[in-house]
């Protein structure tokens, strides 16, 4: 399921149709991130494999992020302030770690480095996901305004498309 799919079956739907749709978007996400830098964080990778997950943190990943930061910074009150806070201290650390590893120069060349960096945006990840989980977890398709819907909508498409 993609967020357009939930997006015209759940207008007025309930909160956990829409933590559905976040949570089969954040999966594949998850996943794929990890096949990348477990085969990075080989003994046997090469600097070619770590410029590549390089490469994908700094494009695929941090595009991603954005699309979503954006999509849930649309919500703006919908969000509650305990959980607005969380999300703002994990998409801060998600941005530090992704601009850090865009601009340490010669990462791949420095295998315990990048293995340090890499296993840290890892889990910032996980805790991003996390973070928009529990914040969303009681919003309804049929609350969220319209723009909002469509950018959720993009990112469920391009996450699927993807995979």
């Amino acid at each position: 399921m993609t967020y357009a799919t939930a997006d015209s079956q759940a207008v007025g739907g309930n909160a956990g149709q829409f933590l559905t749709a976040v949570q089969e978007t954040h999966g594949p996400w998850l996943e794929e991130s990890r096949k990348l830098l477990d085969s990075a964080h080989s003994p046997e990778a090469g600097i070619h494999t770590r410029w590549s997950a390089i490469h994908y943190l700094t494009t695929t990943v941090s595009h991603r992020f954005e699309l979503e930061r954006t999509a849930v910074e649309s919500l703006g009150q919908m969000v509650d302030p305990g959980h607005a806070a969380q999300l703002w201290v994990a998409a801060e650390l998600m941005a530090t770690l992704l601009w850090q590893v865009d601009h340490s120069v010669g990462l791949c060349h420095r295998s315990d480095e990048f293995s340090t960096l890499t296993h840290k945006l890892d889990n910032a990840m996980v805790h991003w996901c996390r973070a928009v989980e529990n914040a969303l977890s009681r919003v309804r398709w049929g609350d969220i305004p319209e723009q909002a819907r469509r950018r959720f909508a993009l990112l469920g498409e391009e996450v699927h498309h993807d995979a």
